[in-house]
């Protein structure tokens, strides 16, 4: 498969890449009911966006970039991050994303946090992040 500059193969630039919406690097299960299928633009805007965040912190993040009109403020996600937003959510509004994170991300995250979804990996990753949210 031919490869372009940053690494990714052409066959992701044209059908997507799986995100993990509970990152690997927080022990997020590897099961499909942990992946959502993007597009490689709007996977790598997403991370530039929200790093590896679980989706409450996203909520919190989004909530923290919106002004009391209910607008985006570019002075606080900057000029990189106004581009990144605007190729992950196209020009919607903060409370349109913070919608979609709820209702595509959030309960994934739910389930994760109760134990109801698990992988071979996140047994005590589960248990430390249930301890520390009490």
């Amino acid at each position: 498969m031919a490869k372009n500059g940053n690494g990714n193969d052409s066959w992701k630039n044209k059908h997507g890449s799986w995100h993990h919406i509970i990152a690997r690097s927080i022990d997020g299960p590897d099961v499909r009911q942990n992946k959502y299928r993007w597009s490689q633009k709007k996977h790598n805007a997403y991370h530039q966006l929200f790093h590896n965040h679980l989706p409450s912190i996203v909520i919190g993040i989004i909530k923290m970039w919106t002004d009391k009109n209910g607008n985006l403020m570019p002075q606080k996600i900057g000029s990189r991050g106004m581009q990144a937003w605007s190729k992950l959510f196209n020009g919607a509004s903060p409370e349109q994303a913070i919608k979609f994170i709820s209702k595509k991300f959030l309960p994934v995250e739910k389930k994760f946090l109760s134990g109801e979804l698990m992988g071979s990996n996140n047994s005590e990753a589960f248990a430390s992040l249930k301890k520390e949210r009490g």
